[in-house]
């Protein structure tokens, strides 16, 4: 009864931190529409309370048609694997609609997502979350934020999924510590040989074997004299890139800065500048700068340790998710739902090799959302949850052997 009691005080004290905003056309009426409180929630999405499972929700509005097939095939992709997914620490699709009841009308359309309240750069960009709170300190936070990390990059990996853009705008974060990984119109099955990311802003965290294949192809594209202008690198997917964008996004994390903020696609010799950076890395970064925890096991060098396995230049040397989840730096136990196995059929094999016209992509958007719509009561069905443990701070999961 009790906490009853304080799960519905806490929820009044946050209806009152949002105010009424008006309801987009089109939306449901389940979704009462509410403003951001502040401008540090910056996540791109529109926060809505769901009056059916009595939560609040991100809500994301698109609008077709799209310029381009890329954009077709990220949004069916993403669609696909996030309705498919289930794993507490991987962004989930709670609701999808149309108000438009036909293709030719067709313009736009709702993505219902968990409510997070961040974007994992906001960690990055203010300090105060590394300082001691209550009974939880900023090394507890820093690990709890590396295992759900793992978990959730373990989960795909078992899918034969790599992401292929985790960067700290892919991951979202809530005031409670927990995690999800988002967009996943970048991610491959590892059967496919796909072109990379066009974001500019994934260069940071491609891994050097990346790199030098796109250096060697590049190579290759010239001695055959064929069009600098038509040199699109296709490459299959590693498990391991995904590895290496995690220990940067680790070192970020902890430095509060950016480890390659130049990089980009105009950048020379980008395989040797990332070599060099990551061989100086334990210099520029060491055990000190991780933050301590005085009453439990977590130990600043056991993050530096951590770090240098993940960020090996190697990759046949660098550490995987797996092996990730039994260092001792992240060693927390395993709640319901931490180590997931994923669906067998989870997969988008053969979308890049699809060939439509763009009204032909839009025709196939708009009957794919419509297909989820007559799967579904959308305006009142409840949509299945990942479990997810009940502490509000991360520091009551204790760690491993305390």
């Amino acid at each position: 009864m009790h906490d009853n009691m304080a799960s519905t005080e806490k929820e009044s004290a946050m209806v009152e931190t949002f105010a009424n905003a008006e309801k987009p056309e089109g939306m449901l009426s389940r979704y009462s529409i509410k403003s951001i409180p502040s401008e540090e929630l910056k996540n791109g999405k529109m926060v809505a309370f769901d009056e059916v499972i009595k939560t609040f929700v991100n809500i994301r509005l698109d609008t077709v048609p799209y310029s381009s097939e890329i954009n077709y095939r990220k949004i069916v992709r993403e669609l696909e694997l996030c309705v498919k997914l289930f794993h507490k620490n991987i962004i989930n699709i709670l609701n999808l609609f149309s108000p438009q009841q036909s293709s030719a009308s067709f313009s736009s359309f709702f993505i219902v997502y968990n409510y997070m309240d961040y974007t994992l750069s906001h960690l990055i960009e203010t300090r105060d979350w590394l300082q001691q709170r209550n009974k939880s300190t900023g090394a507890e936070r820093l690990s709890f934020i590396a295992f759900q990390l793992f978990c959730a990059v373990d989960y795909l990996h078992k899918a034969g999924i790599c992401h292929r853009d985790l960067r700290p705008e892919t991951i979202m974060v809530n005031k409670k510590c927990r995690l999800k990984i988002a967009q996943l119109g970048n991610a491959r099955h590892v059967s496919e040989i796909a072109e990379l990311p066009h974001e500019t802003d994934s260069y940071g965290y491609y891994a050097p074997e990346i790199f030098y294949e796109v250096k060697t192809q590049k190579n290759n594209w010239i001695k055959a004299k064929k069009n600098l202008d038509e040199f699109k690198p296709q490459m299959p997917p590693n498990p391991s890139s995904d590895v290496w964008s995690l220990g940067i996004i680790l070192y970020e994390i902890v430095s509060g800065e950016k480890l390659f903020p130049d990089l980009n696609d105009k950048t020379d010799n980008p395989y040797e500048q990332v070599v060099k950076v990551a061989k100086d890395l334990p210099i520029k970064i060491n055990a000190e700068c991780f933050p301590s925890s005085d009453h439990s096991k977590l130990k600043p060098h056991h993050g530096h340790a951590l770090l240098q396995r993940l960020i090996a230049t190697a990759p046949e040397t660098r550490i995987t998710v797996k092996q990730a989840l039994n260092v001792e730096y992240v060693r927390w136990v395993r709640m319901e739902g931490d180590i997931g196995v994923p669906p067998p059929q989870c997969i988008t094999v053969g979308l890049d090799k699809v060939r439509f016209s763009l009204n032909d992509w839009k025709d196939n958007l708009f009957q794919m959302i419509k297909d989820y719509e007559r799967t579904k009561d959308i305006n009142k069905w409840e949509p299945k949850l990942p479990p997810e443990d009940s502490f509000p701070e991360p520091t009551q999961k204790k760690p491993l052997g305390k």
